[in-house]
């Protein structure tokens, strides 16, 4: 137990938040996608308003939305994972 709690976790906890992070802003692309086939959400939002009624500042708005919520997810798991590995 000790060896696991003082060599494998901290070991492992660095790449673990790596592929988190990689899974969180999967699921930001995967809601999108699914709200622009029909899902409902951003996606719909972008689509129906943006694209259907000709709104480019709707559609601007709501892809800068989407490129700061991916890049805040991915800067806030490399500053956690790059912490946690001592690098």
């Amino acid at each position: 137990m000790r060896i696991l709690v003082t060599v494998l976790v901290p070991e492992v906890l660095g790449p673990l938040i790596l592929g988190l992070t990689f899974m969180l802003v999967a699921l930001i692309d995967f809601s999108v996608v699914a709200g622009t086939v029909g899902g409902g959400g951003v996606g719909n939002l972008a689509v129906t308003h943006g694209c259907l009624c000709f709104d480019t500042r709707v559609m601007v708005v709501t892809v800068l939305i989407l490129i700061a919520l991916v890049q805040a997810a991915q800067l806030l798991g490399n500053v956690l994972s790059r912490k946690v590995l001592r690098r």
